[in-house]
C-alpha cells in the first residue's frame, strides 16, 4: 500500500527515445548535481595552487637548512612543473581513450600519494622525485574541468567553468594561512601534510559523486551508457525526463587525436593556443612563485640568538610578510570576477586579450623590488589578477575549440605548454637574474599569450561539439577530403 501510494505522487518521466547529447544536457539544465561537481571540481582546482604556494614557502625555509644553492632552489621549485609538463599530455591522451573518472580519480591518488611522501623526505635527493610525482598527478587536474565543462548546460558553461578558478585562489590563500599557522609553528613536514588534505578529500567526493562524461560515452558509441548518466544527473536535478539513447553530430564521430596534427582547423588552433598556454604559464607562476622572496626578509639577529626558537627552528628566521601576501593572492577574485562579467559580452578572445595585456603592464613593476611596500603590492595584486582572470578564461575557452575525442588531449598539450613555461619561471625569478629583466620576461610572455590568442576564433554561444571544430571536408595537411 505504501508503495502504490509513494507511486501515485511521482511525477511522471517524459521519455524520450533519442536526442543530440548537447541537446539533452541543455535540456536537464542547471541543477544540485552540478554543484555537488562543482565543489569537488573546485577542490581539484585548489591543489594546483595549494600545491605552488607549498613548494614557495617550502624552498625559502630548506635553502639554508638544507644548504641549497640558488640553481638547486630553483630546480626543486620547477620539478613539480616539469611533472605537469610530462603528465598532461599523459592523463589527456588516457582520458580520451579510457574514459574521464578513471583518470581523474588516479591522477588525483598520485598527488595524494606523493603529497603525504613528501612529508617524511630527509635530504633533496628524496624531495625532487615526490615533487616531481606530486606534478604528474597534479596535472591530470585538467581531466576534472573537462568532465564538469562536458557535463554544463551550453548557457552557464563559460561563466561557471571560469568560476571554478575562485577556488584557484582559494588555494593560493588556503596554503597561505597553512604556511602562517603550521609552517613556522609545526614545522614544513606538518605543513606539508595539511597542504595534501584537499587532493584527498576531494578524490574520495569524486569517487562517489562524479559520473563518466556522457559526451565521451557518445563518442565511444556508448549512447545507452551516456543515456543512463544524463538520468542520473536529471533525476538528482529533480527533472522528469528520461532518455533512451543519446547521440552527437555525424560529422564528429571519426575525429580523433591523431586529427589534431592531420587537420588544419584543428592543428591552427592548437599552434596559437599553445604558445597562448606557454604565455601565461611563465607569467602567472613566475608572479605567485616570487611573492614570498618578494614580502620576506631574513632576520641574522633571529637565527643567531633563538630569540624565536620556533621560528630559527622551522623557518630559519625568515620572517614572511602574510599580509601582503594574501593581499595579492586575493587579488585574483578580483581580476577572475571581471573576466567571468566580460566573457559572455565582450566574448573569450577579447576578455584574454584585455586581461593579458593588463597584466603584462604591471607586471614590470616587480621589477623594482625597493619601492614603496604598498605600491609593491599593487603591482603585485593586479598583474596576478590580471593574469589569472584571462588564464581562467582561456582554460574555458580551449576546451570549447576541440572535438570530444580530441579535446582533452588537446587541453592537456596545452596544459603541458603552461608548464613548459612555469617550468622556466623559477630560473627567471632567481637571484641569478636581476629583478628588472625578471620582471621584463614575465611581462613580455604575457603579451605573447595575448597575441597568440588573437588568431582563434571566438566560440562565445557556440555549441561544445560545434561543427566548426572540424568538418568532412577539412584539409588533411593541404589535401581535401572526399565526401
Amino acid at each position: 500500500m505504501g508503495r502504490s501510494r509513494k507511486r501515485a505522487h511521482e511525477v511522471p518521466s517524459e521519455y524520450i527515445h533519442e536526442m543530440d547529447c548537447e541537446e539533452a544536457i541543455d535540456k536537464i539544465g542547471f541543477g544540485i548535481f552540478h554543484w555537488q561537481v562543482y565543489l569537488i571540481v573546485g577542490l581539484f582546482t585548489a591543489a594546483d595552487s595549494v600545491e605552488i604556494g607549498f613548494i614557495s614557502f617550502v624552498t625559502e625555509v630548506l635553502k639554508d637548512q638544507w644548504d641549497f644553492t640558488e640553481g638547486t632552489k630553483a630546480t626543486m621549485e620547477s620539478m613539480i612543473f616539469i611533472g605537469m609538463l610530462i603528465g598532461a599530455p599523459t592523463w589527456g591522451w588516457l582520458a580520451d581513450k579510457y574514459g574521464r573518472r578513471p583518470v581523474m580519480l588516479i591522477s588525483a591518488f598520485f598527488v595524494s600519494f606523493f603529497g603525504f611522501l613528501t612529508a617524511i623526505c630527509m635530504d633533496k635527493y628524496a624531495l625532487i622525485p615526490f615533487r616531481f610525482g606530486v606534478g604528474f598527478g597534479c596535472s591530470g587536474c585538467v581531466v576534472a574541468f573537462d568532465v564538469f565543462a562536458e557535463l554544463l548546460p551550453s548557457e552557464q558553461r563559460g561563466p561557471l567553468t571560469m568560476s571554478t578558478f575562485y577556488w584557484f585562489t582559494a588555494g593560493s590563500l588556503y596554503s597561505n594561512f597553512a604556511a602562517k599557522y603550521f609552517l613556522c609553528s609545526a614545522g614544513w613536514r606538518t605543513f606539508t601534510v595539511v597542504c595534501a588534505l584537499p587532493t584527498l578529500l576531494a578524490t574520495v567526493a569524486g569517487f562517489f559523486l562524479v559520473p563518466e562524461s556522457a559526451h565521451w560515452l557518445v563518442a565511444e558509441k556508448r549512447p545507452e551508457a551516456a543515456a543512463k548518466v544524463l538520468n542520473s544527473i536529471a533525476s538528482k536535478n529533480g527533472k522528469p525526463l528520461e532518455f533512451g539513447s543519446v547521440s552527437m553530430p555525424e560529422v564528429l564521430e571519426d575525429v580523433g587525436a591523431l586529427d589534431l596534427v592531420r587537420r588544419h582547423k584543428l592543428r591552427t588552433p592548437l599552434l596559437f593556443m599553445a604558445f597562448t598556454w606557454i604565455g601565461w604559464g611563465l607569467a602567472y607562476y613566475g608572479i605567485a612563485l616570487i611573492l614570498p622572496r618578494l614580502f620576506s626578509q631574513h632576520d641574522e639577529q633571529d637565527k643567531l640568538s633563538g630569540a624565536s626558537q620556533a621560528e630559527a627552528a622551522d623557518c630559519y628566521g625568515i620572517k614572511f610578510d602574510f599580509q601582503d601576501i594574501m593581499i595579492s593572492n586575493l587579488g585574483q577574485a578580483i581580476g577572475l570576477t571581471i573576466g567571468i562579467l566580460l566573457v559572455n559580452r565582450v566574448g573569450r578572445v577579447r576578455t584574454q586579450q584585455m586581461l593579458y595585456i593588463v597584466g603584462a603592464a604591471f607586471a614590470v613593476g616587480l621589477g623594482f623590488p625597493d619601492m614603496n611596500r604598498t605600491a609593491l603590492t599593487v603591482f603585485s595584486t593586479v598583474s596576478l589578477a590580471a593574469v589569472n582572470g584571462a588564464s581562467s578564461c582561456t582554460w574555458s575557452h580551449t576546451p570549447e575549440l576541440f572535438p570530444t575525442h580530441a579535446r582533452v588531449l588537446a587541453t592537456g598539450i596545452c596544459s603541458a605548454c603552461a608548464r613548459l613555461g612555469a617550468a622556466s619561471a623559477p630560473y627567471v625569478i632567481s637571484d641569478l637574474i636581476p629583478p628588472l629583466p625578471t620582471a621584463l620576461i614575465m611581462a613580455s610572455f604575457s603579451a605573447v599569450a595575448a597575441i597568440a590568442v588573437s588568431f582563434v576564433r571566438e566560440t562565445h554561444g557556440a555549441a561544445i561539439d560545434d561543427d566548426h571544430n572540424v568538418s568532412s571536408s577539412d584539409e588533411d595537411d593541404g589535401s581535401s577530403e572526399e565526401h
